[in-house]
C-alpha cells in the first residue's frame, strides 16, 4: 500500500520525518531548513496567521504577581549596560534578585556578540518562569520536551522546544527564546517557528488525552528575543485537529499577539521597570 505523501517542508529547528521503504526496510529521512521563504510557506501550509491584539485578549486571568522585590525602578537598560555597573554594590537587594539582575546584564552584554548564542537567554528565561511560580502545582516546567505533528498516523514533524509549561489538564504554554542576531523580518522575527511549535504542542496534547474525538484547544506562547518578551494566544477548534490528522488542514488558525507590533525590540523589555 503506497504511503501518503506530503509537501516537503522546513520548519526551523524541526526535524521533518518521513518513512521510505526500500527492499523491505524502513528508514527515516530528516531534512534541515535552508531557506527563510520555506519557513513562510510552512506557516501557510498549516494555515496559521498572526494578528495584533489587546492585553485582555491574550493574557489569561491568573492569580498571583511578580514579587515586588524584582520591580526595582532604578534598574534599567542604561544602568545595566554601563560597563561600570556592579551587581555586588546594589543596596538592600536580596541575593536572589541580584542573580536575576546579573543574568539580565549578561544577556544585554551578549547582544553585541555577533555569533548569536542563545544559552544565556535560556538561563534568564528559566529563572523568569520560576520567579513567576510557573513551576508550582498544578503547573510544571518541562525542559526540551519533544512534540510531534502526526498526519495519517505517520510522523510529519517534531519540535524540540526550549520550555513548555503544562498543567494537569495538559493545556500548554510554549516558550521560545532567541538571540537578537538570529531573528529577521523575513521569517516574522521567529513567528513562523512559534506557529509550528503551537501546532506541534496542540497535536501532541490532543493525542495524549482520553477523548475519543478532538476538542477545542487554547494554547499560550511566549517569545523572548534577548530581553524583549511577546505573548501569544491561539484558540484552535476541534475541526482543525480533525483535518490535520487526515492531511493538511483547511480551517484557519489566527494567533493573537500582544504587544501588537511585531519587531525585534517591540516586546516588553525585562531590563526596564515597566517591562518587568
Amino acid at each position: 500500500m503506497a504511503q501518503a505523501e506530503f509537501p516537503r517542508s522546513s520548519f526551523p529547528n524541526l526535524l521533518f520525518t518521513g518513512t521510505k521503504e526500500t527492499k523491505g526496510t524502513k528508514r527515516t529521512m530528516r531534512t534541515q531548513p535552508k531557506y527563510e521563504q520555506d519557513e513562510q510557506d510552512d506557516a501557510q501550509l498549516l494555515r496559521v496567521s498572526f494578528q495584533p491584539a489587546s492585553f485582555k485578549d491574550v493574557i489569561p486571568a491568573l492569580q498571583g504577581s511578580v514579587p515586588e522585590e524584582y520591580l526595582l525602578p532604578e534598574i534599567n537598560r542604561h544602568k545595566v549596560g554601563n560597563p561600570d555597573f556592579q551587581v555586588d554594590k546594589l543596596d538592600k537587594v536580596s541575593n536572589r534578585v541580584k542573580t536575576f539582575i546579573d543574568k539580565m546584564r549578561i544577556v544585554v552584554e551578549n547582544e553585541k556578540d555577533t555569533t548569536g548564542t542563545d544559552s544565556n537567554i535560556d538561563t534568564l528565561v528559566d529563572d523568569l518562569l520560576r520567579i513567576a511560580d510557573l513551576n508550582c502545582w498544578p503547573l510544571k516546567i518541562l525542559n526540551h520536551p519533544l512534540r510531534r505533528i502526526i498526519i495519517k498516523g505517520k510522523p510529519f514533524a517534531s519540535a524540540d522546544l526550549d520550555f513548555v509549561v503544562t498543567n494537569q489538564n495538559l493545556n500548554m504554554v510554549v516558550i521560545e527564546d532567541k538571540h537578537i542576531k538570529n531573528v529577521h523580518s523575513s521569517n516574522g522575527f521567529g513567528e513562523t517557528l512559534i506557529a509550528a511549535n503551537i501546532i506541534a504542542c496542540g497535536d501532541e496534547d490532543i493525542r495524549d488525552t482520553d477523548n475519543e474525538k478532538p476538542i477545542d484547544k487554547t494554547i499560550f506562547a511566549m517569545r523572548v528575543i534577548s530581553t524583549y518578551v511577546t505573548f501569544y494566544k491561539a484558540e484552535i477548534p476541534a475541526k482543525y485537529w480533525s483535518e490535520l490528522s487526515h492531511g493538511l488542514p483547511k480551517s484557519e488558525v489566527i494567533i493573537k499577539r500582544w504587544p501588537g507590533e511585531n519587531a525585534k525590540r517591540k516586546g516588553l523589555d525585562l531590563v526596564e521597570p515597566d517591562g518587568r
